[in-house]
Formats: C-alpha cells, structure tokens, sequence
C-alpha cells in the first residue's frame, strides 16, 4: 500500500518516534510503518481496515499531554563494581538498576544489538545478559511488541519491572499502559538525556562500507568503546575478537559525524517534545561532562553518570541503592 488516498497518519509523519504503541494498542491491525527512500519510519493507517476507534491518537505520546515531572534531587554518580563502571558508556547507574530489580526479584528491559546491527529493546530475568544492555547505543531502537509484553507481565505476575529507554519510548509505553487502564506501580521507568537518534539503515550501510573496505567481517560494534575509554566516543567495529576499526568522534567517521553533529537524526528528533528540563522517568539518567562547575567536586566527570531523581518511586530505588552500597552517589546542585 503506497497510495496517500489509501491510509492516514496516526500523528504528522515529522513528529512520529516510531516507538510502536500506536500499533501495538490497535485491536484491527491496521496500523504499520511506511519507510522513506532515506530509510525514516512512521506509523501510518490503512484506511480500508480502520474503524475509527481511536485508540491509536489516545495513546500516541506526540499527539497526548504527557505527565511531567521536574527534578526533585541530582546526583552524580557511579557503580561501587570497577568493572561495570569501565564497561559502561558513563557510571553504570543503569547496570546497578538492572542489578538492584533483578535482586529484587523483577525483570528487566533494555536494549541489546543483535547480529544484523539493530538496536531491540528485550526484557530478560537473569542479570547474567545485562552486558548486552550496556553502553551507548546511537541509532535508533526498535521497541518492537515490548509494550505488549511488558503490560502481560503487569497482568499476569506480581513483580517489579524496569523499562530503560529515550523519553519518547518511556512516554509510548506509559500512554499504552494508561489506555489499557493497567497499574503501574510495579513498573519503574528510567528515561536517558537523547541527542536523537539515526535510522538504522545508516549504521548498517556504513558497517557494510567498512567492512568491504577493510575485508573483515564486522561481528560487534561499539560505539563508545571502553578499552579507548568511554569519554573519547570511540566508534570501533570487531571481527570475533579482533578490533579492525576505530576511530574517535573527531576523527572523520562519517557516521558519528553525522551523528555527533545533529546531521543523520530522525525527522522527529529535530521538534522533540521531550528535550526539557521536565522529565517522563521515574528517573533520569546521562552523561555528567560538566559535574563540579557550579561547586567543586574531588573528581574529575569521566565515568561519573548524572542521576535525576523525578518521583517518590525513583527515590525509593535510588535509596535501596545507596544503602546496598552498589552505587556512589554525591548529592548536587
């Protein structure tokens, strides 16, 4: 189906995330991505099918009025574990979540890459897979039927699960949960500070180009690569374990040039609602490239993450971590 008479837009094709829940909430089936020459995906309705519930425009977080929370508490911070705070993009304050729900007996969502370069959002119980979830990701993730599962788990089990994703997607996920009228006390969100995101055809295209030019085959990719520490924004691409490229985001990479740079991002990246200082997450987490500039800190802000603390429920399990003493975390203005 190619033809405009033929379907219409759930929000305005430039606004559109991508993040699913419009089709996911859609009891027909009518609703599906249209992908451009450029490879840019939105969500469109097939007219034929459609019978005018509405669900789709209730649920879409572009088109809703979102609940906004401002920052209660601000905190840099990093994992007590050495190996996790190397391995991860900043601190490991994501990893140490994981890790405090896991032991909490939960479940978790994040996102890994699988073989094709793709960036999947995935809920997984065993804290032993969390090293997929960690580092930087900078390309689109496809959250795929992840809400689905993740509102069947609220209906069917009695445990806490935390859902690790960009304001859009945390957004898409509490509006799919809100049309379903489903609780979501047990559900705990992290949203992370977004510098937007590049469709995936643009990494794999380049993966493909250097690859060929190099005649390796690219088996993992990394973009900020721990063993050129994670503040360089290294971009390194591996054959089994074999590092054949990598290179600095200064340092000519087409793609974190277009990326570093605001050049490759998603349509809907360039009018971002999200990109506030009002957060969606129960708590917020980034980089802290400029921690100690209104007051002096003993450290310096590599592998430090910033930690935004927006509810009563994302000061909970912060607190559970303090005491726990799984993480670091120094009190900021």
């Amino acid at each position: 189906m190619n033809s405009r008479e033929q379907y219409d837009l759930v929000c305005k094709e430039g606004d559109c995330c991508a993040c699913n829940a419009c089709i996911d909430i859609c009891p027909h089936k009518c609703i599906y991505f249209e992908t451009d020459a450029y490879g840019y995906s939105y969500a469109v309705i097939n007219k034929e099918q459609c019978v005018n519930c509405g669900l789709c425009k209730k649920t879409c977080s572009q088109l809703a009025d979102n609940d906004f929370n401002y920052p209660k508490i601000c905190y840099a911070a990093w994992s007590s574990d050495p190996e996790t705070r190397f391995r991860s993009a900043s601190g490991g304050i994501a990893t140490e979540i994981y890790r405090a729900v896991i032991d909490d007996a939960g479940v978790i969502c994040g996102v890994k890459m699988d073989q094709q370069f793709r960036a999947i959002f995935s809920i997984e119980e065993d804290f032993g897979v969390v090293g997929e979830f960690q580092n930087s990701k900078y390309v689109f993730s496809d959250t795929g039927e992840i809400y689905k599962e993740i509102a069947e788990n609220i209906k069917t089990k009695n445990q806490k699960i935390v859902f690790v994703g960009l304001p859009c997607q945390v957004a898409g996920l509490l509006r799919y949960i809100k049309t379903l009228r489903l609780s979501n006390s047990n559900l705990i969100t992290v949203d992370i500070v977004c510098h937007g995101v590049t469709p995936t055809r643009f990494l794999q295209e380049h993966i493909s180009w250097i690859s060929k030019s190099k005649k390796a085959d690219a088996t993992e990719v990394c973009f900020r690569d721990p063993n050129e520490r994670t503040d360089t924004f290294t971009f390194s691409l591996k054959s089994g374990r074999k590092t054949f490229y990598k290179k600095r985001v200064d340092r000519n990479d087409y793609y974190q040039i277009g990326y570093h740079r605001g050049i490759s991002y998603r349509n809907n990246c360039y009018n971002c609602k999200f990109a506030r200082a009002e957060r969606v997450g129960d708590i917020t987490i980034s980089d802290f490239p400029f921690v100690g500039r209104c007051v002096p800190t003993e450290y310096d802000s590599e592998n430090v993450s910033c930690v935004l603390v927006n509810t009563d429920k994302g000061q909970e399990l912060v607190n559970a971590m303090r005491n726990k003493g799984s993480i670091f975390a120094d009190l900021r203005p």
